[in-house]
């Protein structure tokens, strides 16, 4: 049991720079990217989320590639759809420079 835990507690602290490297990517994205009219992408999709009713899945970050890192935005018509039926936003974060 004692090996079980060492071996829980080895991967979790192995995973946590990959998990705050995620973290960064996606916080760049919401602190940097703006729309024409100066709003950030989570102000647009709480407000959006007021009128057209949907339901906001999360943030995850794709593969890099030599453009930057892929990051996503998913949301639902409604709570109950399947993530098969989820729609995607992407973003691409520029390795120096703004988010597109």
């Amino acid at each position: 049991m004692k090996t079980l835990v060492a071996l829980a507690v080895l991967l979790i602290a192995a995973s946590s720079p990959a998990l705050a490297a995620v973290a960064d990517i996606i916080a760049k994205v919401k602190s940097t990217w703006r729309s024409q009219d100066g709003e950030t992408a989570e102000q647009i999709f709480a407000n959006a989320s007021k009128v057209a009713h949907f339901v906001p899945r999360g943030w995850e970050v794709g593969q890099k590639s030599d453009a930057g890192d892929a990051v996503f935005f998913s949301w639902a018509k409604h709570r109950s759809d399947k993530p098969d039926d989820e729609y995607i936003i992407t973003f691409r974060s520029a390795p120096t420079g703004p988010s597109r």
